[in-house]
């Protein structure tokens, strides 16, 4: 009878973990990174072509 209850338990401890996202625990998009960031800054206007060109090249040294 016990083995039945541990049966039934790591089953749904399986179902769980099958329906999680591949991320694991994690979930949610993932994080963008600084140059999409900085493109997004500069699409929206809350920076000039200037300080995206000098912030873009600092990015990639």
């Amino acid at each position: 009878m016990m083995a039945g209850w541990w049966l039934v338990v790591i089953t749904l401890i399986v179902l769980v973990a099958r329906a999680l996202p591949s991320g694991g625990w994690r979930g949610g998009a993932p994080t963008a990174d600084a140059e999409s960031i900085l493109a997004r800054r500069f699409a929206s206007g809350d920076i000039d072509a200037d300080e995206y060109n000098t912030r873009r090249a600092a990015l990639r040294t």
